[in-house]
């Protein structure tokens, strides 16, 4: 499983240079004789890699939905919950009650429903990327794990973008201060 990981994040790598590639011709092909590039960011952020969509660790599903879980059971419990009494115990030692641990469990969900939301924002009007049903579920189901990993892409877009737009111009910028 790990090797199919690593196939598919290899994929990915190498479709994101492809795409990075043709972002610096198409950028090269509408630049204006003395350099100054004509084309705009959403431009360019629609051509990069629309269909972009990465996992966090097993770790992170493992606890993001195992917590969720135990955190309803408990909080669902009539009495003490025999299967997890550890964790029942601990759960009620640190909110108290069991209808503390509803109020808990139901604010955990609205958080995990409005960052789906805004994941599905930014995949549909700042990343132009395709994949956004699958941000959306993975980030309902995770939270902030997921989340993170897609504003992380869209930093690196960014960046990406920032540099090739704007890279040159700077660069010509700083070579006609030196000349005179």
């Amino acid at each position: 499983m790990t090797k199919k990981n690593t196939k598919i994040d290899s994929d990915a790598t190498e479709s994101s240079k492809d795409a990075l590639k043709s972002i610096v011709m198409d950028r090269e092909s509408k630049a204006s004789p003395k350099g100054i590039v004509t084309t705009n960011i959403k431009e360019e952020r629609e051509k990069y890699d629309a269909l972009f969509f990465k996992m966090p660790h097993l770790v992170w599903w493992i606890c993001c939905l195992g917590g969720m879980i135990l955190t309803f059971v408990i909080a669902r419990a009539e009495g003490p919950v025999m299967a997890i009494l550890p964790v029942d115990r601990l759960a009620l030692a640190i909110f108290g009650t069991r209808k503390t641990l509803q109020y808990v469990f139901n604010l955990a969900v609205l958080a995990h429903f409005v960052e789906a939301q805004y994941a599905v924002y930014v995949c549909t009007f700042q990343l132009r990327l395709s994949s956004w049903p699958m941000w959306a579920l993975q980030t309902l189901l995770l939270g902030y794990p997921s989340l993170s990993l897609l504003l992380e892409r869209r930093a690196e877009v960014d960046k990406i973008i920032e540099a090739n737009l704007y890279g040159e111009t700077k660069a010509q910028a700083s070579v006609t201060k030196k000349d005179k």
